[in-house]
């Protein structure tokens, strides 16, 4: 009798873990885009080319993928600073700051959502910043993936 309550037991426990795993993939959301130009994420500059990224909100980070040379980036979200954009699409949008020719990512809004996440800015866009004066808003469009 022992033994079958503990099997019982054994499979409950494999069933939480496996709601537990699946919950954090769930909450990602991965989108496509193309970037024309290079730019700045965080503290790395990446060229232009194809990019996964995939947005990740239970740990505040955005994965960023590229397809050019199977690269690997991360930045972080600013915690609760989401921002409304002007329009959204279905596919979501991958926002910038330009200051002069250089591009800075910004901010990341889900696929459907008005509502998006802020980029933490990296020290050389704060840089940038205070030694151009307002920057542009360069918006690209996703493709959910």
């Amino acid at each position: 009798m022992k033994k079958l309550y503990l099997g019982k037991a054994t499979l409950a426990a494999i069933g939480l873990a496996a709601l537990a795993l699946a919950a954090p993939a769930s909450a990602q959301t991965v989108m496509r885009v193309n970037i024309p130009f290079a730019f700045v994420a965080g503290a790395e500059s990446l060229p232009a080319g194809a990019y996964n990224f995939v947005l990740d909100a239970n740990f505040s980070l955005c994965h960023i993928d590229s397809f050019n040379d199977g690269s690997m980036h991360a930045v972080h979200f600013v915690p609760g600073a989401a921002r409304k954009q002007d329009s959204h699409t279905d596919g979501g949008v991958v926002q910038f700051q330009k200051y002069g020719d250089r591009y800075f990512l910004s901010g990341v809004w889900k696929p459907g959502k008005a509502d998006g996440f802020a980029v933490i800015p990296s020290r050389r866009l704060m840089e940038s910043a205070k030694a151009q004066g307002p920057g542009e808003t360069v918006s690209l469009d996703s493709a959910i993936r």
